[in-house]
């Protein structure tokens, strides 16, 4: 519980104990086999974009063919089965 005797101190360790990039590469590799039109790489593919992807909204650049899938009720749906298969 936290108290002014007892602050609650949260760490982020994310990339830094582990290598968060083999987490990363499966979570959006199995969210794109639920779609269509949705590319598949190999880790050493995914790596080579990884340092673009600033959320999970910035997969779908590089997993999707198809142009329309950029629009905002879809990217809500990618990021929601993305956090569900994360």
């Amino acid at each position: 519980m936290k108290t002014e005797k007892n602050p609650l101190i949260g760490l982020d360790f994310d990339g830094v104990l582990f290598n968060s990039a083999y987490e990363a590469f499966w979570v959006a590799e199995n969210t794109a086999l639920k779609f269509k039109n949705f590319n598949s790489f190999t880790f050493s593919e995914f790596m080579k974009f990884r340092k673009n992807i600033k959320s999970v909204k910035d997969f779908v650049k590089y997993y999707c063919n198809d142009d329309e899938k950029y629009q905002n009720e879809f990217l809500k749906i990618y990021e929601q089965k993305f956090y569900a298969t994360r």
